[in-house]
């Protein structure tokens, strides 16, 4: 799902996204079709409310930027989320 020139730019998202909410990304592995990141964020936020910020900037950003992107998604979900503590 992740084609070869939206992955660059997913993670360029992330750091921007991470920079301007005081998020710090220690790993970020963007592989076809799955992320995994490592990331630390202040105890002001859920690991939820992280994720979600997350997802709902890059994907709407990644929409307007790539609009094939939607069309191919079931539900027009850019990123699912499973989380490991």
């Amino acid at each position: 799902m992740l084609a070869e020139k939206i992955r660059p730019r997913v993670k360029e998202l992330f750091i921007e996204i991470s920079s301007h909410f005081d998020f710090e990304i220690d790993r970020c592995e963007i592989a076809e079709d799955h992320i995994h990141i490592l990331i630390s964020f202040p105890p002001k936020y859920s690991v939820s409310r992280v994720i979600g910020i997350l997802k709902s900037i890059s994907g709407s950003k990644i929409f307007k930027e790539f609009p094939k992107v939607k069309k191919q998604l079931w539900g027009g979900h850019f990123l699912g989320a499973r989380v490991f503590l």
